[in-house]
């Protein structure tokens, strides 16, 4: 009975023994899978992001084709490990849940540049479509909601329905744009309440944003204070154009040729410093006839505001010129370019 209890417990320190040599095998041949695995799935990795790398390179991934054949090319690496796993079944199974994750990221990277490489592409193209429409507007401002309208539906018959970011964007940049360059044409060929009234339609206004209608408007506030500076340094000429101090200086028939009279016997036109004296307003040409008995008598040929507004309409004349230079060499350029005419 002792000899049997002896054996009974060496059988089973034996059995325990055996057991943990088993644990012991099974712990060391997990460990070798997934150091197994884990260099697999770093090979799938490095090799699929060569070939990610390489494909949009060499290929168009906007193109449907160029994706499917970018993923057959993952799919081929994806068995390729497989094959090289000589592991478990169970490290099998978690070798290819792992690789799944793997090829499922890059696929989604894949995609998602080929998402926005054709969103660039669209927008290239629709690019193109504003930047003619603009040229056109900048020769014929008058047209710009036409060119608005066509250059929205050329859009959208070439490329369909926008995803929401595009179609945001378009609606607004293409009449901001095409907005933009009728106003600063108007301003620049002196149209300055077409160009203020375009600045105050609701719609105009909400595309063209904020930021950009200040600028608009300082542009059209410069070009309205250059006429009006221009008319303020006419009107120091007194009369017809002519600075009052050589107009002083003139003989008395050369002044009567230039205000258009006739001259009268004993008449005189007053110097500026006899109209001042005399208490009438500065920039008023006064005649004066010496009468018997030395009396005078005075005669307004002009007051300043008879010829106020012959002054502005000059001066707002010479700064349209100016701006119409402007507006003409910019044009050139844009027909040198390629523009329409």
């Amino acid at each position: 009975q002792e000899v049997g209890q002896k054996l009974s417990v060496e059988g089973e320190r034996a059995a325990q023994t055996e057991l943990a040599q088993l644990k012991a095998e099974a712990v060391l041949q997990s460990r070798r899978e997934a150091v197994d695995r884990a260099d697999l799935i770093n090979s799938f990795n490095q090799k699929a992001q060569k070939l990610f790398t390489d494909a949009d390179a060499q290929a168009d991934l906007s193109r449907e084709g160029a994706l499917v054949a970018l993923g057959q090319g993952f799919d081929d690496l994806e068995n390729e490990a497989r094959q090289s796993f000589q592991g478990s079944d169970v490290g099998r199974l978690i070798l290819e849940e792992r690789l799944s994750v793997a090829k499922g990221g890059i696929i989604g990277r894949a995609t998602e540049r080929g998402r926005v490489i054709g969103q660039k592409k669209v927008e290239a193209t629709i690019g193109g479509y504003i930047n003619s429409a603009r040229t056109a507007v900048t020769f014929d401002p008058d047209s710009v909601d036409g060119h608005i309208t066509n250059t929205l539906r050329r859009a959208q018959e070439d490329f369909g329905a926008f995803d929401p970011t595009q179609e945001r964007l378009f609606n607004q940049s293409i009449p901001a744009t095409l907005g933009s360059a009728a106003i600063t044409s108007y301003i620049m060929r002196g149209k300055f309440g077409k160009a203020e009234a375009l600045m105050q339609r609701p719609d105009m206004a909400a595309a063209i944003g904020e930021v950009r209608l200040k600028q608009l408007t300082g542009q059209l506030g410069a070009a309205r204070a250059a006429i009006a500076k221009a008319a303020l340094a006419l009107r120091s000429k007194d009369v017809k154009g002519v600075p009052r101090d050589v107009f002083d200086a003139l003989p008395e028939p050369e002044k009567q040729r230039l205000l258009g009279t006739t001259p009268k016997p004993q008449a005189r036109i007053l110097s500026d410093k006899e109209t001042k004296d005399k208490g009438f307003e500065e920039g008023t040409v006064v005649q004066v006839t010496v009468g018997k008995g030395g009396t005078e008598k005075f005669e307004i040929l002009q007051k300043p505001e008879d010829t106020l507004k012959e002054i502005e309409d000059e001066a707002a004349a010479r700064e349209r010129g100016k701006l119409g230079s402007r507006l003409e060499s910019m044009q050139s350029i844009l027909a040198t370019a390629g523009a329409p005419p």
